[in-house]
């Protein structure tokens, strides 16, 4: 409910070896997972919001935490017979930016 206190309280007990690994639905999909929730295709969330990555980077700041990697993977998230293991081994490179997962890795500067 309150994600810049939890990163500022996160950064408190960090250690300058630590790392602070950041995972979640890239928010490019969002539309699909709430189409997919409401046809029951995809468990039930309840009430959340996707935060944009600018917005986790100022949060991060705020709390004396910067990035340190930031990527994407998993173009496909749906197992296909041959079609996802062509997507995800092949095409992902190109199209990492619509990849469904996004994530980053984040550190005590």
């Amino acid at each position: 409910e309150e994600p810049e206190k939890m990163f500022s309280n996160i950064s408190k007990i960090m250690t300058n070896e630590s790392k602070l690994i950041i995972t979640m639905a890239n928010p490019i999909w969002e539309p699909l997972l709430v189409l997919w929730e409401k046809l029951g295709w995809k468990m039930k969330e309840g009430p959340h919001r996707r935060f944009k990555y600018n917005e986790i980077v100022k949060m991060l700041e705020k709390s004396n935490l910067k990035i340190e990697k930031h990527d994407y993977y998993l173009l496909m998230p749906v197992e296909i017979p041959l079609v996802t293991h062509l997507f995800n081994n092949y095409l992902e490179k190109a199209f990492k930016k619509y990849a469904f997962i996004e994530y980053m890795v984040a550190t005590k500067p």
